[in-house]
């Protein structure tokens, strides 16, 4: 497990890790799913990196 999909509705002080995926192109499906959904908020965190994810495209992501 390389990435988490954090995620905390509107209503809530914190984000919850919402799961977890091994490839960037996976966690970038589940996060546009997740948030589709109203009143979610998103974000995708590399725990390689130890940072939030703020382009997909990037490569230092693929490797």
């Amino acid at each position: 497990m390389r990435f988490q999909i954090m995620c905390k509705r509107d209503d809530e002080a914190e984000f919850q890790d919402l799961f977890d995926a091994d490839n960037i192109d996976d966690a970038q499906q589940i996060a546009i799913r997740a948030c589709m959904r109203p009143g979610y908020t998103v974000y995708v965190y590399d725990v390689k990196l130890q940072e939030r994810v703020m382009n997909f495209d990037d490569a230092k992501y693929r490797q």
